[in-house]
This record gives C-alpha cells, sequence and structure tokens, in this order.
C-alpha cells in the first residue's frame, strides 16, 4: 500500500482508463446546456454588450469582425460564470452528475482492492510453495539428490519419527516421514 496521494492517482488512471471519465465529462457538458441560469446570465451579457450598441455596430460591417469583437468583450466574464456553474455541478450533493461520480470512484477503489487482495494472495502461494510444509525434511536434508549426501546423526532421525505431528488443516497432504533408508 503506498500514500495517500500515490493511491489517489491510482484510483483517478483507474477511472480514466475505465472510460468513466468521459462519461462524467459528457453529464458535466449535458447539465451545463441545460443550465437554464448560464443561459439567462449570456443573453443579459449579449444584451448589454458595447460592442453590439448601436452606434458601433453601423460601423461594423464584416459579421466575423462582429463576434470577434464580442468574444473578446465577454470571454472572460462568460468563462468565469461557466465555471461557477460547472463547479456547482459537480458538488451538488444530490445532483445526478456527482452522485455518477461518487459511484464510478467507489468502483474503482474497489477494483483496485480486489487487484491488491488477488496480487498478495498469488504472492503468499508462491511463497507457501516454495517452502517445504513445517516438520519436514528435504531431500537435500535426507542426503538424497545431492553428491555428497549428508547424515543426519541416528538420534535425530529417532527423534524426528517420535514426535507426534500436528493436524493439518489446510489441502496439503498429511506430511511424509523420511527416515534412513528412504520414505516409509
Amino acid at each position: 500500500m503506498g500514500s495517500p496521494v500515490e493511491e489517489g492517482s491510482r484510483v483517478v488512471k483507474q477511472v480514466i482508463d475505465s472510460g468513466a471519465f468521459d462519461d462524467i465529462r459528457k453529464n458535466v457538458f449535458e447539465e451545463l446546456r441545460q443550465s437554464t441560469a448560464l443561459r439567462d446570465y449570456v443573453r443579459e451579457q449579449v444584451d448589454n454588450s458595447k460592442t453590439l450598441s448601436g452606434d458601433t455596430l453601423k460601423s461594423y460591417k464584416d459579421r466575423k469582425k462582429v463576434l470577434e469583437d464580442l468574444q473578446n468583450e465577454l470571454k472572460d466574464r462568460l468563462v468565469e460564470r461557466a465555471s461557477r456553474v460547472v463547479w456547482e455541478i459537480l458538488t451538488n450533493a444530490v445532483g445526478r452528475v456527482a452522485l455518477d461520480i461518487e459511484r464510478k470512484v467507489h468502483e474503482a477503489i474497489c477494483y483496485l482492492h480486489e487487484a491488491r487482495q488477488k496480487q498478495q494472495q498469488q504472492q503468499q502461494a508462491a511463497v507457501a510453495a516454495a517452502q517445504p510444509p513445517q516438520g519436514q525434511i528435504t531431500a537435500a536434508d535426507a542426503g538424497q539428490g545431492s553428491s555428497f549426501p549428508t547424515r543426519l546423526p541416528t538420534s535425530s532421525i529417532a527423534s524426528l519419527a517420535c514426535q507426534p505431528q500436528p493436524q493439518q488443516h489446510s489441502n496439503r497432504p498429511p506430511p511424509r516421514h523420511y527416515g534412513v533408508y528412504g520414505n516409509f
């Protein structure tokens, strides 16, 4: 598990990679287009613009020039107002977009948690498979499979054979006991 910043960036990456970010963006634009408050504000600003006032409008002969001047005049105010409306859409606790964001982020967090759990289980299984079960002597310890067999003292082998083995509650087969001459 990493730092909160790393975890947050993983969640954002998952939201983007899953396509949920594009869905959220489309929903925000749809809500923005349907905003009557923003539409009314734009109309008010256009009606009160200096570019479209009676005297200056007559001096323009090119429609494209009028639209460019109108954009230059109103752009900053309209972008600021649109930003506020978007922020309200995103932070409205009962709004469709905010609920959608919450749901998709929750799904991404769950997905990442499940992936992390699966990875940890795989690592634990790999470690368990690499280690011999407790209480067993490996082939190398019993002198099998090496060019120079190592021999355990007879007293230690006898003590291993006499020790009671604990009950195994896993899916592993019962442990095998190795003697001097092999398996019994």
